[in-house]
């Protein structure tokens, strides 16, 4: 098939697949928070029976891993936003399904996240995926009623408060793919795109007092390498626990992955490529020590970008809540080592969130979104006030840009994507959603 041929049909098929899946109305008044974080880490015991994203297995805790919520209410409707402490989940749709059955939280308006921690225990493996210890059953069952439990709790501990939304910046990510010799690597490449953005959703009490931080970075949590052994949230786990530990534990600070799909850290404790480098480092100590400060980096920043008036973008105690969600199926294919090229597979469906809080949209994607997509979204997007919510409720692949897939970088070869769907299927998706609520509040639809 010519490239001209197979790019209509790449369009073709993405548009006659575009589903909508669902849209709730919106609701209005003011603004009740409540938190709540659940512990989800193994005994050391049970640990030795679980495995790390690249099937290490686990000889001991190093760090404590959560189930964290925030769930935020205006006395019409509400939402949650959860995080867990682990690299990935698959669809969430039945765990959503539950949680609004118990607590009512309607499960259109429930953003489930994975932190994209590397060395922690992964819940919910398809049969079909490798083996991740016998202790993965027992574990599922911990974290699922984790699940419920968290938003039980946060829902239980409702009370009016007050939202800001503010904005940092920390020069802790780099793109990853990088040339070197006669091949592409996954290093470190400061010439390529990389977002310093720290968004900060921070809800306080009506005193004024923090109760809950939303943090959302673009970062893979993976300073620690497949040589460790020790259950640890990594880079995600460490800024969460440094901001809760910086108000003595009263509040709780859920991480959530931005356009972290080709963004490594600055420094690791070893190097992801040693087929080229050999330079991968035994882990210790001070790979935690590592972890531990770049917490502490990002958690300064946020905290202060939260309390700081050059970086607030808004400040109120109403509350709106508008949701919709959207599939769409793209053509699929994966790249052939051997022949380094792509070869056509079954088509793959892209789950897509988005959740309007006042005139910030969480654009949620369940995929591994790479900068340049989310560049090109927050140029076509009608809100500044855009946040790109990776791995959430699920993850199907990565997602290079168009233009990516010009060259072989990790990105590209990992995805089960095609090219010419994945990167105007987000982009038109949010747009679309984003003008039909401003539409709404406009007064031109239903449910303004």
């Amino acid at each position: 098939m010519s490239k001209l041929k197979r790019s209509v049909y790449v369009a073709l098929l993405c548009a006659a697949l575009f589903v909508p899946i669902s849209a709730l109305a919106a609701g209005s008044g003011n603004l009740r928070v409540g938190a709540a974080r659940i512990d989800i880490t193994p005994t050391a015991k049970a640990a030795t029976g679980l495995k790390n994203v690249w099937g290490t297995a686990f000889t001991g805790v190093h760090d404590h891993v959560y189930v964290r919520a925030i769930v935020i209410d205006n006395g019409q409707t509400s939402a949650a936003l959860v995080s867990i402490d682990t690299a990935s989940i698959p669809d969430t749709l039945a765990q959503r399904q539950r949680i609004e059955k118990e607590t009512g939280v309607p499960a259109g308006q429930i953003m489930i996240t994975t932190t994209h921690g590397h060395n922690a225990p992964i819940p919910w493996q398809p049969s079909t995926s490798r083996q991740y210890g016998p202790e993965t059953e027992n574990y599922n069952s911990v974290v699922e009623k984790s699940l419920m439990e968290a938003v039980r709790q946060a829902k239980a501990h409702l009370q009016p408060g007050s939202m800001t939304l503010a904005t940092g910046y920390a020069d802790l990510n780099v793109n990853r793919d990088e040339f070197v010799g006669d091949r592409w690597k996954t290093g470190r490449n400061p010439t390529r795109p990389s977002d310093k953005t720290v968004w900060v959703l921070r809800f306080d009490n009506a005193a004024g007092e923090p109760v809950a931080f939303f943090v959302n970075y673009a970062v893979h949590g993976l300073i620690l390498g497949p040589d460790n052994t020790l259950v640890t949230g990594d880079l995600p786990g460490s800024t969460s626990r440094f901001i809760e530990s910086y108000y003595q534990d009263k509040v709780v600070s859920l991480w959530t992955s931005g356009p972290a799909g080709d963004q490594n850290p600055v420094v690791s404790s070893w190097d992801l490529d040693d087929v080229l480098t050999h330079k991968v480092r035994e882990p210790g100590e001070a790979s935690f020590q590592l972890s531990e400060s770049y917490g502490r980096l990002l958690g300064e920043e946020a905290i202060r970008a939260s309390g700081a008036g050059d970086s607030v973008r808004e400040a109120t105690s109403s509350l709106s809540l508008w949701s919709a969600s959207k599939d769409v199926t793209c053509p699929g294919s994966h790249y052939d080592a051997k022949t380094k090229t792509r070869v056509d597979t079954e088509p793959q469906t892209i789950h897509m969130d988005l959740l309007m809080v006042n005139n910030i949209a969480l654009a949620g994607v369940a995929a591994e979104v790479v900068t340049n997509i989310y560049y090109h979204l927050k140029r076509e997007s009608p809100l500044a006030n855009t946040i790109l919510v990776t791995l959430n409720n699920g993850r199907l692949t990565y997602m290079p840009d168009d233009a990516a897939y010009d060259a072989p970088i990790f990105e590209v070869r990992s995805s089960s994507l095609a090219r010419g769907c994945g990167e105007g299927a987000i982009v038109n998706t949010f747009t679309d959603l984003i003008n039909k609520r401003l539409a709404m509040q406009a007064g031109s639809g239903p449910g303004n």
